[in-house]
């Protein structure tokens, strides 16, 4: 990841840290969120200049949403347009052969892990 964007993350990670036994969001973290930062780190991101900067955008939100554990980001409804840009870009590039960079996977390979993921997406699409 770059300097600057390690920096950052490495700021709401030490925020969350402090917040974690309260379990109340920080700050930082809050107005990231409130202001549309991420929103508009996808926007840079979609654009994937200089190569290779849409990668460091997916593995920054990818690192918010799995290592703040003060609050759970993904029930917060601010982070949901970020993630909802960054997946369909994602279908987009794949579609059109476009996707240049390997999507990092965060599972370990445990199946069970990847049949929970696949069993919640089939009772999403039959709602």
């Amino acid at each position: 990841m770059k300097p600057n964007l390690q920096k950052v993350l490495d700021a709401l990670l030490d925020e969350d840290l402090e917040k974690r036994e309260t379990q109340t969001i920080g700050e930082c973290l809050e107005y990231t969120l409130k202001n549309g930062l991420l929103m508009e780190l996808v926007a840079y991101g979609k654009s994937d200049r200089p190569e290779g900067l849409f990668e460091i955008v997916l593995k920054f939100i990818n690192f918010l949403i799995f290592d703040v554990q003060a609050t759970h980001l993904l029930n917060m409804q601010e982070i949901h347009p970020a993630v909802m840009q960054l997946l369909v870009h994602i279908e987009y590039s794949i579609k059109n052969n476009m996707l240049l960079h390997p999507i990092p996977n965060h599972y370990d390979g445990d199946e069970e892990d990847v049949e929970d993921v696949l069993e919640t997406n089939n009772q999403i699409k039959m709602r």
